[in-house]
């Protein structure tokens, strides 16, 4: 904590930028951070930023940046958001404690091992066991013999002071044994960073001549979510106000196609994951955080960090809800963005046909 009286604290190289709708963006660095200084604090909240536009039209967004600071993304925050951020910060070191929670079904489909390969030799690529005080939770559904062969895959990939825990069960149950894991580790490892992916696309593995490979969204998304956890994870550690982060976010609080971080303190305040046949549970469970013994949730849209945003269509990482029918879960995924714009057209199209037989 900076008390009044001392030099200007390490955080000057922030910029910080308020996006009107129609007029020039304002550097409102300055004004911020020297409210900051006088007060002792170095701790930025939206009751800042707003306080600098009670006479003047609001802005559409707040946009954060540091370019000396290593792995610091732009962040976009709608304005009015709440949210807060730690000037500061240090980067991501070896002592930062991840807990990673990797969950395949095996019954759905025989060649589950290409996957499996695949995205555990990925995982092993990004440095995040080598550079975290990471513990790797395989958790899987399927006979005796997969465990087998999972295990195998495991210690082939991975040398042999990884710290590996291998979990198996032969009961069919969707997803709830690795939502299940994820549950019981919030309850244990309060302070760590939980990474919760799993094998999707499973289904649609095929081997031979016409071998379908990895969908690219699945690609994409372990690209974005876990490749990329160097900046997610800062940005998670700078943001006291949010506790989960993935590709985009949704409904009261939760991570689309259920690849994301969060924080195990916040985990461990989620309801106990119940076992049923609505798949849909399990992503949105991470929003069914408990406000009260009657069971009402909380919603927590503005504790989640979406990677991707566009700011042509008024979504930010901070404060936006992404919804599927206007294919807003798909942004930073190329292809989908594509498939949806032509679908748009098609439907224009559609539309000026019927009016021209009018």
């Amino acid at each position: 904590m900076v008390t009044p009286g001392q030099s200007e604290p390490s955080f000057a190289s922030w910029q910080v930028t308020a996006v009107l709708a129609n007029a020039p963006a304002l550097d409102i660095t300055e004004p911020l951070l020297s409210k900051l200084h006088k007060e002792g604090r170095s701790v930025l909240a939206a009751a800042d930023i707003g306080g600098l536009f009670t006479e003047s039209p609001a802005p559409k967004f707040i946009k954060i940046e540091n370019s000396r600071l290593a792995d610091w993304q732009p962040l976009r925050i709608r304005f009015g958001a709440p949210f807060e951020i730690q000037l500061n910060i240090e980067p991501i070191t070896a002592q930062t404690k991840t807990r990673i929670v990797y969950f395949i079904n095996c019954y759905i489909n025989k060649n589950y091992i290409y996957l499996f390969t695949r995205q555990m030799q990925d995982l092993a690529t990004t440095g995040l066991l080598e550079n975290t005080a990471a513990t790797l939770y395989v958790v899987s559904s399927g006979i005796a013999h997969d465990k087998a062969v999972l295990q195998q895959e495991l210690r082939r990939i991975f040398p042999a002071e990884k710290k590996i825990i291998q979990e198996h069960t032969e009961q069919n149950l969707y997803e709830y044994p690795g939502i299940r894991k994820v549950w019981e580790l919030g309850r244990q490892d309060t302070d760590a960073f939980i990474l919760y992916f799993h094998a999707r696309g499973i289904s649609r593995i095929k081997l031979g001549r016409f071998r379908r490979n990895r969908q690219s969204l699945e690609k994409r998304l372990f690209r974005r979510v876990i490749g990329e956890w160097r900046q997610n994870l800062l940005w998670l550690t700078a943001m006291p106000s949010a506790d989960k982060i993935g590709i985009s976010q949704g409904g009261n609080g939760w991570i689309w196609f259920n690849f994301w971080w969060a924080r195990a303190s916040y985990i461990g305040h989620l309801e106990e994951p119940q076992q049923t046949d609505r798949r849909h549970y399990y992503e949105d469970w991470l929003g069914r955080y408990v406000q009260s013994t009657a069971g009402d949730y909380t919603n927590t849209l503005n504790r989640c960090i979406s990677i991707v945003h566009s700011e042509g269509r008024n979504l930010y990482n901070i404060g936006s809800d992404f919804h599927p029918d206007r294919g807003e879960t798909y942004l930073g995924l190329p292809m989908y963005h594509i498939k949806f714009l032509l679908f748009r057209l098609k439907g224009l199209f559609s539309l000026f046909v019927r009016a021209a037989h009018k």
